[in-house]
């Protein structure tokens, strides 16, 4: 080989070497927005068979989630028919860590909703309990099972 075709191929190895060592680098701005959480969720569905009196049924529960540092509350409301003569229906909530819960709310139909829990911030909990009292008087005449939708919302 000749002393030109040395003298190329190291000119070319040393162009590339800067090539091969040489670092380059990219920036890039990363924006987090948090969106605000208000989530309440409920086990399942409520069945109960009143005879005369009140008659319990805690068998549900429900899970809240919030990121509001402003307290917010749980509001419950029904809808559906009228119930039958002599029945009513309340319901209480346990309150989740730091907030207070109301005591049993009458859920009448077609009524605005009722404060359920106030005071929740911060929080993200499972498991609470629902408590349904069904009470009949004497004029609360046998019926067949009448479903009634309750809806519990977060709202600041």
């Amino acid at each position: 080989m000749s002393v030109k075709h040395l003298l190329v191929a190291a000119g070319l190895v040393a162009g590339m070497t800067p090539a091969l060592t040489a670092q380059t680098t990219a920036t890039q701005t990363v924006t987090i927005t948090i969106n605000t959480v208000n989530t309440v969720a409920v086990s399942g569905n409520v069945s109960i068979a009143v005879g005369i009196g009140p008659t319990t049924d805690n068998s549900t529960s429900y899970d809240v989630s919030t990121n509001n540092a402003t307290a917010v509350k749980i509001t419950g409301a029904i809808a559906g028919a009228a119930y039958p003569t002599g029945l009513s229906l309340t319901v209480a909530l346990a309150a989740p860590t730091g907030a207070t819960a109301s005591s049993a709310q009458p859920l009448v139909i077609g009524a605005s909703a009722v404060d359920l829990v106030t005071g929740i911030s911060h929080i993200a909990e499972t498991g609470k309990t629902i408590t349904y009292v069904a009470t009949a008087t004497a004029l609360a005449s046998p019926t067949s099972a009448t479903a009634r939708t309750v809806t519990f919302t977060v709202v600041p």
